[in-house]
């Protein structure tokens, strides 16, 4: 019972204090002057007193009181120091920042020219209407007379050429490059098509020696037409000579058409 009477006075005790209680500030002038040496470097160790700087200090923390009394040492001389070096370093900073602004808007240029394939929009239809040749060539192959190993093979070369025109348009490049690998690729284009035009003129003339082989043809020699032309001619020009009665005036050639 006791123990539950004093428990309760000790709780009425604490709430007292803390509706009733106050702050109280005891000035030390020791720990001042400490904190005056620390940051700006003003005062004396201790209270003040010599004996507390020059003896107690002077011989039992003379390291320490050497430290504190150096003017180097205190907060407001780093301060200070921190301060005029960084203001040297304020123009090296800016020139920094100048440069760095600058990199980054001409790498902004780049990104936007890397990114937009500007070059495709003014090759595309060049190069798209050769594709379409090519392609269409392609598909008349076996037509002409070619095998379907030939196709095959062109149509290998045809799929080369899209793979390159995909990977220009998804590569990392400047428009420059861009247009440099379009305008090689339509002149490969180009050359692809005119090769594979002779391919299928050959195939074809070859494809028509095979389908008339065995056919026979006759050929009338040079000599036998010119002896049928002159006894047609002859005959012709005799029959004038007749109806015209060789008078000289009337119609008649004054040439023997049977000489």
């Amino acid at each position: 019972m006791n123990s539950i009477r004093l428990y309760s006075f000790f709780i009425l005790f604490s709430v007292s204090l803390l509706s009733h209680g106050q702050m109280t500030y005891n000035h030390d002038p020791v720990v001042m002057n400490q904190f005056m040496k620390a940051e700006i470097g003003s005062g004396t160790l201790g209270a003040g007193y010599f004996y507390a700087e020059q003896v107690y200090y002077g011989q039992l923390h003379k390291g320490y009181r050497n430290m504190a009394n150096n003017p180097a040492n205190n907060k407001l001389a780093s301060r200070t120091l921190t301060y005029a070096e960084v203001l040297k370093q304020e123009n090296y900073a800016l020139q920094i920042k100048d440069s760095l602004e600058k990199r980054a808007e001409i790498e902004l240029l780049n990104m936007a020219d890397r990114q937009l394939d500007v070059e495709w929009l003014v090759e595309k239809e060049k190069i798209e209407r050769q594709q379409a040749i090519f392609k269409k060539s392609i598909q008349d192959i076996v037509y002409y007379g070619g095998t379907s190993s030939d196709k095959t093979n062109w149509t290998t070369i045809y799929n080369m050429v899209q793979e390159s025109l995909d990977a220009a348009h998804d590569a990392y490049m400047p428009n420059s490059q861009r247009k440099a690998v379009y305008l090689l690729l339509y002149k490969d284009l180009c050359t692809y098509n005119t090769t594979l035009n002779e391919c299928k003129a050959k195939w074809w003339a070859a494809r028509s020696v095979r389908n008339n082989e065995g056919v026979s043809q006759k050929f009338t020699k040079n000599r036998s037409m010119i002896s049928d032309c002159y006894g047609r001619w002859k005959l012709a020009w005799a029959g004038k000579k007749g109806n015209a009665g060789g008078v000289p005036g009337s119609g008649a050639i004054g040439i023997d058409a049977g000489k």
